[in-house]
């Protein structure tokens, strides 16, 4: 069923589920009114389950829950909550058993307009176990996603874990970006965490309008006991100053240079070529200062942040 709040007073829709269905979770995003994507999961019967996402379009719920599948031969796959950025653009991600592989992949899911496609899987971490060290371990390759956060259409991050190349299940990370998903990356544990058997996780992630997100999840620590998480990065860092003000040998001069994005403060440094004589870069403010006493130069300026993650960006300038 879909429940629908208009000015403080609920209604309740049916939404036509498959045949057969016995245990259904949807779980829901909103990002205006009179727009909702729903996304979960049916079980047919315990352990087989079916991935399944559903709108809410114009005010009115879609009568059949859409069924989302990768591709032949999948099997198990479900969706956990989905993030919706903007009216009708939704995206969903979880989990697929890929049979002839027999590896659990991430899963992800979007919709467009209200209509919502077929799921694709994601790549794995490159420090993911390999089909030969998974046989060596009596293991299986598994990575599932639990968690998505979307602050433009096409622009997300989604969380959740997998088994690396010591089969221990590690916290991993993947990005959305100009709508095409990346391969998925290890996040660095904290430093009591446990070095051989341990197992982390992030489960839930949220970002701002800006790109800024913060994720939580648990880890093992090096004593056996279980311990939340916490990660967070930013957006891109960048240069954003594009050009500076002339000057005049003999005459002061002071300009300051911008960046935008990463998180944590910022430190400034000319990475190739020479400032004009007389100038100096404050590493800490960005600023430019002094007598120049010589001619004008091309010079390259270098931005990095504390992070996490720490990040470097450069642009060329000239005065």
């Amino acid at each position: 069923m879909g429940a629908n709040d208009v000015n403080g007073t609920w209604t309740s829709e049916g939404i036509t589920l498959p045949s057969g269905a016995e245990y259904v979770r949807l779980y829901v995003s909103c990002p205006t009114s009179g727009s909702c994507g729903a996304s979960g999961f049916y079980y047919e019967s315990f352990p087989t389950s079916q991935a399944i996402a559903a709108s809410y379009v114009n005010g009115k719920w879609s009568s059949n829950v859409q069924l989302i599948a990768s591709q032949a031969g999948d099997e198990y796959p479900y969706l956990d909550a989905p993030s919706c950025p903007a009216s009708g653009s939704c995206v969903a991600v979880g989990g697929v058993y890929m049979s002839a592989e027999k590896e659990y992949e991430p899963l992800v899911a979007s919709a467009s307009a209200g209509v919502w496609g077929s799921g694709a899987t994601i790549s794995l971490p490159s420090e993911a176990l390999t089909e030969a060290e998974a046989q060596t371990l009596k293991d299986e390759r598994d990575g599932e996603l639990y968690s998505v956060s979307c602050w433009a259409v096409g622009v997300c991050e989604a969380v959740g874990g997998f088994v690396n190349q010591k089969g221990e299940f590690a916290p991993m990370v993947v990005s959305e970006t100009g709508g095409v998903w990346g391969q998925a990356e290890e996040i660095a544990q904290p430093g009591n965490a446990a070095t051989n058997n341990g197992e982390a996780w992030l489960e839930e992630v949220s970002c701002t309008a800006s790109g800024v997100c913060g994720a939580a999840g648990s880890y093992d620590d090096a004593a056996g006991e279980l311990r939340g998480m916490a990660a967070s990065a930013g957006s891109a860092l960048s240069v954003t100053s594009s050009s500076l003000p002339t000057g005049q040998v003999g005459t002061p001069y002071t300009a300051q240079l911008a960046a935008s994005g990463g998180l944590g403060s910022y430190t400034w440094s000319v990475a190739s070529g020479s400032l004009p004589a007389g100038l100096t870069l404050n590493a800490a403010t960005g600023a430019i200062s002094g007598t120049p006493t010589g001619a004008g130069a091309s010079f390259t300026v270098s931005v990095a942040n504390v992070g996490p993650p720490a990040q470097t960006a450069q642009r060329t300038l000239s005065m």
